[in-house]
């Protein structure tokens, strides 16, 4: 079994090549963003938002980006067993934020929407600090009480509880799709600890179609998205979406060339930049995006595989899966296979927020990595008799995949 096991370079290389993809991804959005926001300045769609600055959008992302780098650069200094111990402060953060977000006069709302804290030019989103916070939760409890979690009433209860209750407040705001992302990925953190799947069905199977049922009869916008994806061309976004894929072609109509930036395509800085990347860039841009999102994945788990760390493993299972996920979501609703919702597409979309828990995840991801590179620097004895000796890969469900 040890034999399976990543080597020391190896690890090192595919943290490496992990933070290098994302980067080239980073740069492909701001590229994007350029050519699609260069007709946003002084539009309908974003001159009250962007002053008059045709490049005013691409600036915020680049300024964006630089802070995200930054925050990088802190977290990948942090001790893990440091991060490990601030998980409960984050999760108890991030409910504050979705409670208080929620509040009338507080929150900022946009459409149908209460998501954002806007201060001047800067706005935060909770939902997206609530991600992480999950994520960090997860893998201090599994990495503590992995022993019980056999136990369906102390060991399945208590993180399932967690988990449907941060997307049960980001839903209300309301956003479907962010708290149907939070449930998955929460889900999947249980299932790759050992929970059984035969424990998780009931919350499954009752929880998802009540928040369906609930949504769908409170908030007027969720039916007729359902309708846009039965029917793509009788949705107006989603329509337009399909045109800017297909007018692309194999190689696109060039950069800075695309039409649907010009007010026909909302949101194509945003959650539908895969569509203007392929108008302007066809075929070949597109499965550059995809190619890139298949390369973190390969090299995310391979680089998994080599974590010792209990904390940093589970943590980084939450980040792959996190990534991985929403990306799927997102093309998903931009080729009309799901739909739409307000899901942004990780290292790409317009979204300070988005792109600041992007890095920090990513950092936690690498330093895991590094630090099973490097070699474990001391003994850390975690409660439940798990040592950062002790790999995670040879327990719970993953056992079997090894032996």
């Amino acid at each position: 079994m040890a034999a399976l096991r990543p080597s020391a370079p190896s690890a090192a290389r595919d943290a490496d090549r992990v933070f290098a993809i994302c980067m080239l991804l980073c740069l492909i959005g701001l590229f994007g963003l350029l050519s699609a926001a260069a007709f946003l300045g002084g539009g309908a769609a974003g001159g009250a938002a962007y002053g008059e600055d045709p490049h005013g959008l691409f600036k915020r992302q680049a300024v964006a980006l630089l802070i995200a780098l930054g925050v990088y650069g802190l977290v990948r200094r942090m001790p893990l067993p440091w991060l490990d111990r601030s998980a409960r402060v984050g999760l108890v953060l991030a409910f504050g934020l979705l409670l208080l977000v929620l509040v009338p006069g507080v929150g900022s709302v946009e459409g149908c929407a209460r998501r954002w804290f806007r201060c001047g030019p800067v706005s935060v989103q909770p939902s997206e600090i609530a991600k992480l916070a999950l994520i960090a939760f997860l893998a201090h409890h599994l990495s503590r009480q992995r022993h019980r979690l056999h136990d369906f009433r102390t060991g399945v209860v208590p993180p399932v509880a967690v988990i449907l209750a941060l997307a049960g407040l980001v839903a209300l705001e309301p956003d479907i799709g962010t708290a149907l992302l939070l449930a998955v990925v929460g889900f999947a953190m249980l299932v790759v600890a050992g929970v059984r799947i035969r424990h998780l069905l009931p919350f499954a199977g009752i929880g998802l179609p009540a928040l369906v049922g609930l949504m769908a009869l409170r908030f007027e916008h969720v039916v007729p998205r359902i309708r846009a994806m039965l029917d793509p061309m009788a949705c107006y976004q989603t329509r337009q979406s399909l045109l800017a894929l297909g007018s692309g072609h194999v190689f696109g109509r060039g950069l800075g060339e695309g039409r649907q930036k010009l007010d026909f395509l909302p949101q194509i800085h945003g959650d539908f930049l895969l569509a203007g990347i392929g108008e302007e860039l066809g075929l070949v841009g597109c499965l550059l995006v995809l190619g890139l999102f298949a390369a973190f994945l390969v090299h995310g788990v391979r680089l998994l595989g080599a974590v010792a760390d209990p904390f940093g493993f589970f943590a980084g299972v939450g980040v792959v899966c996190l990534i991985g996920l929403q990306a799927a979501m997102n093309i998903a609703v931009v080729t009309a296979s799901v739909p739409p919702k307000g899901i942004a597409l990780p290292f790409l979309s317009q979204g300070g927020t988005s792109l600041l828990v992007m890095f920090t995840g990513l950092a936690v991801l690498v330093k895991a990595g590094r630090a099973a590179a490097d070699g474990p620097s001391r003994e850390r004895t975690l409660e439940g008799g798990c040592t950062s000796s002790d790999p995670p890969l040879a327990t719970g469900r993953l056992r079997g995949s090894q032996a």
